[in-house]
């Protein structure tokens, strides 16, 4: 009995250490089963890369799609506002579409707008209204040529899911679609949406592109 009640704060501690560890492997199992289920869905294969990160590549509606993860640091903070800090992820997720013949001269990106954009306005920095005032109060346009963003939202079905979207922001360059999200995406119905609808948007901007 002596043995047993001297063995019992050792167990505890081992504890301590092995669970943390165990949630932790946990979290990061049911996270690839999340994206090894969209790279099923999308027909496309799932990796895992060096140092952690996830890899999404293949051809899904003609187009090649890669989504990953990849590391950023954290900001330096004021000694009193560190412990902010560690709430902040240290990996972000990306989505980049390709076209398969790239558009020269067509830009086009979306943000929310924010008040350093909305201060931006004040001094004359100016985006590309659509005509639907919610929407442009909502989101900050960039597009090259400017009809070129009219055209493409003027579609009610696209500004409506892009607004149902929690993160929506993205670029396009002409060749390649680009989207992030802050932290690793653990929603595959929602990371599903996100690429569909990108290539919804690559699609209208091929198709508006070409009456030009």
């Amino acid at each position: 009995m002596e043995i047993i009640i001297c063995l019992i704060p050792l167990v505890l501690v081992l504890l301590l250490f092995i669970f943390p560890f165990y949630s932790h492997w946990q979290k990061h199992r049911h996270r690839d089963d999340v994206w090894r289920q969209i790279a099923k869905t999308l027909g496309v294969t799932f990796s895992r890369l060096p140092g952690g990160d996830r890899m999404i590549e293949g051809t899904y509606r003609g187009r090649i799609v890669m989504v990953y993860t990849f590391s950023v640091s954290r900001p330096q903070l004021p000694d009193l506002l560190e412990l902010f800090a560690i709430l902040l992820p240290t990996r972000n997720t990306r989505v980049d579409i390709s076209m398969q013949r790239p558009i020269d001269g067509v830009e086009l990106s979306l943000s929310r707008e924010s008040l350093v954009s909305r201060v931006g306005k004040q001094f004359g920095k100016q985006d590309v209204l659509v005509g639907d005032e919610q929407f442009d109060d909502s989101f900050l346009i960039k597009s090259t040529p400017e009809l070129l963003a009219k055209r493409v939202f003027s579609r009610s079905d696209l500004r409506l899911r892009i607004v149902d979207t929690r993160v929506p922001e993205f670029q396009f360059d002409g060749e390649d679609m680009i989207w992030t999200s802050y932290g690793v995406v653990k929603d595959a119905d929602y990371m599903q949406s996100v690429i569909n609808l990108l290539c919804d948007l690559l699609d209208a901007i091929e198709k508006e592109s070409v009456k030009d």
